[in-house]
């Protein structure tokens, strides 16, 4: 009894869940993509301690190298 009720429970959640989900995917197209998906603005000092400016450095250079395309801006 307790199966075949969270079976169904289970089974109304799914459907209701890709009723009220379907229309949102069908909203968006495939290349809603095309344009840059979003914009870094990054500050750091050289006048702090020297490890935190390592880090800063090393932080840019990494976002630089993820910056491929038009995924994102760095500022």
């Amino acid at each position: 009894m307790k199966n075949s009720t969270l079976k169904f429970f289970l089974g109304v959640f799914l459907l209701s869940s890709f009723v009220f989900m379907f229309p949102l995917h069908a909203q968006y197209p495939a290349q809603y993509a095309n344009g840059q998906r979003f914009k870094i603005l990054v500050f750091h000092t050289k006048h702090a301690e020297g490890a935190h400016v390592q880090f800063a450095e090393q932080a840019v250079e990494f976002f630089k190298k993820l910056n491929y395309g038009e995924g994102f801006i760095l500022h």
